[in-house]
């Protein structure tokens, strides 16, 4: 086994950097969680969060709650997003799972987002409440009424300073009878 050790002589990592590594050492986090974190020193719960009136963030499937349905070739998506939490409009994607070449997803239009200047992301667009997503699912009634798989993909966040990871909802929907 190779063993590197790295010395530099003027590098004094801050407090906050310090109490990051140890939390991360401690839960285990990896890059592939892609979980951000904001440092502040100041604060009393080991400088890891922003202060806010919430002391513990909400689970993913409660801070951003996904419902389906597909009326016709009409395909809904809707989430209901907690107080004080944010979902990304460009991080919303919608894809076919497993080959289904006589199904195509197309026209998706977004309920009215608002801008947000992210501090990682720069100027993005941000559903705060509520958003809903609706597309063209493009195929013939008959091959509808065997049900279409999806996965959707979406990111938020909540604005005490977590973003959560990537999140993945899988779907077998078969039109709604009108």
């Amino acid at each position: 086994m190779l063993i590197l050790k790295m010395s530099l002589p003027h590098f004094q990592p801050s407090k906050a950097l310090l109490q990051l590594m140890l939390f991360i050492s401690l839960f285990g986090f990896n890059a592939a969680q892609a979980t951000t974190f904001q440092a502040n020193s100041s604060s009393s719960n080991l400088g890891l969060f922003k202060q806010n009136s919430a002391s513990v963030f909400l689970p993913v499937q409660d801070a951003f709650q996904l419902s389906a349905q597909l009326q016709g070739q009409q395909l809904k998506l809707k989430w209901r997003i907690a107080p004080e939490h944010y979902l990304y409009q460009a991080r919303i994607k919608v894809q076919l799972v497993e080959s289904q070449p006589d199904i195509k997803l197309e026209n998706i239009s977004f309920s009215p987002s608002e801008a947000y200047e992210d501090e990682y992301f720069g100027k993005v667009d941000i559903f705060r409440n509520n958003a809903e997503v609706e597309l063209l699912v493009n195929a013939n009634p008959a091959r509808l009424q065997q049900g279409v798989n999806l996965k959707v993909r979406y990111q938020g966040c909540a604005d005490a300073g977590l973003c959560y990871p990537p999140q993945d909802a899988h779907f077998f929907l078969i039109p709604e009878r009108k």
